[in-house]
């Protein structure tokens, strides 16, 4: 599964005691021993019988999971179940009753599972859950729950994002293109057909012909979400962005649930199409159309709603690509004229917890002088350097660790600006070729020049 792409995940519906290990972790941090008499009695019975049958107070709920991680295992949904319901004959750790637990298990839950697994690989896992609590952002990702891709689930990974969980996602609605819109755009995108066969090939070929659009524009954001993404774990702003949080000088947003940034250049609008558009020229991904104000958007034949780069950004992608880690990638700079920017993409092995000791690699684009006539389009030079790791040696039925690509030398960039077609380049006074193609202007820069150092070049109207 792997070798094409695939992983393996988990989907648990957990009722163990998890507090004996939480609290046993804290004593035995101060040199203390375990919980001796912490069972679960009932005394109206003869004899002294445990209730819980399930948990045992001398193993980590992460334990039994060893042996799935071990056969390929890489990550874990952790379903809801009966996690939000009142267990009145529950004694949580022996000491708890379930009012204190309850709102501390889902956060427990999750960071016993992501430093389990961290423990016991060295990788990062992919954890999700319905269940968050502060603190949870930590250790896992958020999705909706079983609730679909509809417009209530917007307001839902708005207010997550207002409490600094960037990593959140929803049950993808694949019927309306507003849903497969909406569901590609957030900052994971989950097709959970667990209760259904609505599988993409067994739509008619018009519809398969937008979930594939979606799913190559979802690919070809990679670069650009994921620098939000590094953004979001070393200051807390979210992937998603309520137009709230990014315009605080106003109360003009307040209210607004149908749109929102998708990291720092991009304008997400979903389901309802009547939007007021924050202040500055808004240009559409989709058809190069120039917007600002309050309008009505008329969604294009084959898409489900609003995407706008923001006229005064620059925007990292890459080449769609069939999964992640398919062949190196070729990059691509959406550059949208208009006010100095900058933006920046970061690369790291995508495997280990190596980024957390600054080892990635980043590349800054940036617009400045911008004048009527012109600006100035500077791409720097890579900074920073990470390291891959070997195949373990194991075989594929004995924890099989995949090798990990260090970081791989740069490569040609497509430099794409949009504007008129009339606007000419130049690097060191001197006019280098392009191509006009669909609103954009488009050179390339040579890795070996852009391997050399900064490079700036001259771009005039």
């Amino acid at each position: 599964m792997r070798e094409m792409g695939m992983s393996l995940n988990l989907w648990l519906c957990e009722d163990y005691d998890l507090f004996y290990e939480e609290e046993g972790s804290l004593l035995r941090s101060a040199e203390a021993t375990f919980f001796e008499n912490a069972d679960i009695v009932d005394r109206n019975l003869e004899k002294e019988v445990r209730i819980d049958k399930i948990s045992d107070e001398k193993e980590p709920w992460f334990e039994h999971l060893k042996k799935f991680v071990d056969n390929g295992a890489a990550g874990f949904k952790l379903d809801g179940a009966t996690q939000v319901l009142y267990h009145p004959d529950r004694l949580w750790g022996g000491k708890f009753l379930d009012a204190e637990a309850h709102n501390a298990y889902c956060a427990v839950l999750a960071k016993q599972m992501y430093n389990g697994f961290r423990e016991h690989t060295g990788r990062r896992p992919l954890i999700f859950t319905a269940d968050c609590i502060a603190g949870s952002q930590q250790y896992t990702s958020c999705w909706s729950g079983d609730t679909g891709g509809g417009p209530k689930t917007v307001i839902a990974l708005l207010n997550y994002a207002m409490s600094a969980q960037p990593h959140t996602s929803c049950d993808m609605d694949i019927l309306d293109p507003k849903g497969l819109h909406y569901g590609f755009l957030i900052p994971f995108s989950q097709l959970n057909n667990w209760a259904k066969w609505l599988y993409p090939w067994y739509f008619k070929p018009e519809r398969q012909e937008v979930i594939r659009f979606y799913s190559k524009l979802r690919s070809s954001l990679f670069p650009y979400i994921y620098a939000a993404a590094h953004n979001a774990h070393n200051t807390g702003f979210p992937i998603i962005r309520p137009l709230p949080l990014v315009y605080e000088d106003t109360d003009r947003f307040d209210n607004a649930k149908n749109i929102y940034m998708l990291g720092d250049s991009l304008l997400v609008g979903v389901f309802d199409m009547h939007f007021d558009l924050p202040d500055g020229v808004w240009i559409d991904y989709f058809t190069g159309k120039e917007y600002e104000g309050t309008i009505d958007y008329e969604i294009p034949e084959g898409k489900g709603g609003v995407l706008f780069a923001k006229k005064g950004s620059v925007i990292f992608t890459m080449k769609p690509q069939q999964y992640l880690l398919e062949k190196e990638h070729d990059y691509e700079i959406r550059v949208y004229p208009g006010a100095d920017c900058e933006a920046k993409m970061i690369e790291d092995d995508g495997w280990s917890f190596d980024y957390e000791e600054g080892k990635v690699a980043t590349t800054r684009a940036a617009i400045t002088n911008t004048k009527a006539d012109g600006f100035e389009f500077t791409l720097c030079k890579r900074e920073g350097s990470f390291d891959g790791r070997p195949d373990n040696g194991h075989d594929h039925f004995d924890n099989s660790i995949p090798k990990v690509s260090g970081m791989q030398p740069v490569r040609d960039i497509t430099v794409k600006i949009f504007g008129a077609e009339t606007l000419t380049v130049e690097q060191n006074g001197k006019k280098i070729d392009t191509e006009y193609n669909d609103g954009f202007v488009t050179f390339v820069v040579d890795a070996k020049l852009h391997d050399a150092g900064d490079i700036t070049y001259q771009i005039n109207y």
